[in-house]
């Protein structure tokens, strides 16, 4: 037995000398999260978003891609980016050649801390809070339900934060993918549709007279995956969810696909009703559609579970068909902070929505929830 020993560690140390095997080797990430890192930045008005970041770690084999992804919450419940299969799912994106990035909304998960002084400077977080004390930390439990749509700006500081990552090579924001559950999933529509208003200021040292615009940063836009969607924010306020989707599809022909579980027949019902509008004719379009998960009611998030279909549909099926369709978009360079934004809805003057030096834009809430 101790011959035996002794011929093991000497055949691991020659395994050692030849360079086969290492003890100081890097760990490798857990199982199932690809290689993945810890992330935090900042909304316009002060909330210290966590997320998670896949970065593009194919090099030019990538698909040039980048996907959100945009966790289901509930009022009363709450929600977060490690629920269900969000980890899974932004993990088989890296190793499909996409880079991702998750994140809680503010008041969920690890996205709960803001500067006091900034973030209650702005009127509408008022709604974030109960009783007259200013604290330096948020939680869902307290939002009214008219105070949900502003979380599309999270997704505006988030869309900033890839911007960043762009210009350093990790990610390419030329092609943007949103995928969100429930009101997430709404909220993705909301700013999907900002998106196509939103222009970057075409000479930033310009401070007189009406600002000359480029293109609407939509144009970045290559796809929504929705999964049940919901009409409503905050559990019980109704948006106008179809003219947004109707917009996104029909006027500017972003790819979307409506995933529900195939028990799930309300969710069924307003799919259908939403391609109805967006497609009125007959003639099927190609990468707008329904997809229904066999084998279950589950609905939002929880239809990313491992026994499900649906993450290998979503990245292996559907996304493989619009980046095939999509024609390739190089990177460019973002430079945020130098940039000034506006937003130009329809029948309205433009408004600065980003200043230069702002590391994040904002989103025009009020001009698009009255549509």
């Amino acid at each position: 037995m101790v011959s035996s020993c002794r011929a093991c560690l000497a055949a691991l140390t020659l395994l050692a000398l030849l360079g086969l095997i290492s003890s100081s080797a890097p760990a490798q990430p857990a199982k199932g999260k690809g290689d993945s890192k810890t992330v935090t930045f900042n909304s316009f008005d002060g909330v210290e978003l966590k997320g998670t970041f896949w970065p593009d770690v194919s090099g030019r084999k990538g698909k040039d891609a980048t996907v959100i992804l945009l966790h289901n919450f509930d009022p009363r419940k709450g929600g977060s980016r490690s629920q269900d299969g969000w980890d899974s799912l932004g993990a088989h994106l890296q190793r499909d050649g996409y880079a991702a990035l998750s994140f809680d909304f503010r008041g969920f998960g690890d996205s709960k801390s803001v500067d006091k002084n900034k973030f209650w400077a702005h009127k509408q977080n008022a709604l974030a809070r109960r009783g007259p004390k200013l604290t330096d930390a948020i939680d869902h439990k307290n939002f009214q339900a008219n105070y949900y749509p502003y979380l599309a700006n999270d997704i505006a500081a988030a869309r900033a934060f890839l911007d960043d990552r762009n210009d350093a090579g990790e990610c390419n924001t030329s092609s943007i993918v949103v995928i969100g559950a429930g009101e997430g999933a709404t909220l993705g529509a909301l700013w999907m549709e900002s998106e196509f208003y939103r222009r970057r200021q075409k000479d930033p040292s310009a401070m007189f007279g009406n600002p000359a615009l480029l293109d609407p940063e939509g144009r970045d836009l290559a796809a929504g995956v929705w999964l049940t969607i919901s009409p409503y924010l905050g559990g019980r306020l109704q948006v106008p969810l179809q003219k947004w989707i109707t917009d996104l599809g029909r006027t500017n022909k972003v790819p979307m696909a409506f995933v529900f579980g195939k028990g799930d027949s309300a969710s069924a019902n307003r799919a259908r009703q939403y391609l109805k509008q967006i497609n009125p004719t007959t003639k099927k379009l190609a990468l707008t559609g329904e997809q229904a998960i066999e084998g279950t009611n589950l609905t939002g998030s929880a239809l990313l579970q491992g026994s499900l279909s649906t993450e290998k549909w979503i990245v292996q099926t559907y996304l493989t068909k619009v980046m095939d369709e999509r024609a390739k978009r190089l990177r460019v360079s973002r430079e945020v902070r130098k940039n000034r934004w506006y937003s130009q809805p329809r029948g309205r003057a433009p408004q600065m929505v980003k200043d230069v030096g702002d590391e994040a834009p904002w989103v025009d809430v009020h001009a698009f929830m009255s549509r």
